[in-house]
């Protein structure tokens, strides 16, 4: 059953990278925090924007790209994204 399950989610981030969307699971490692900070942030309506297909949420790569620019701040030289 953990097997079907597991390779259930490998079709889904197969399929939503080829449409241009990252999974929850994907953008977790992106952004370097666990998956209960973005429902978190899909609850209080911050982050990049989102599509719920059925139960998930998916992350089009333009929305994440847009939420990381509009999130970035010149300090000197250097670039930081401040996101939350």
């Amino acid at each position: 059953m953990l097997e079907v399950a597991l390779a259930n989610e490998e079709k889904r981030q197969n399929i939503a990278r080829a449409l241009g969307f990252l999974t929850v699971s994907e953008l977790a490692i992106l952004a370097g925090v666990k998956e209960s900070t973005l429902e978190a942030w899909r609850k209080r309506s911050v982050g990049p924007v989102y599509v719920r297909l059925g139960n998930e949420p998916l992350y089009p790569l333009d929305g994440v790209r847009d939420f990381l620019v509009e999130s970035t701040k010149v300090i000197g030289r250097r670039h930081i994204v401040d996101a939350l």
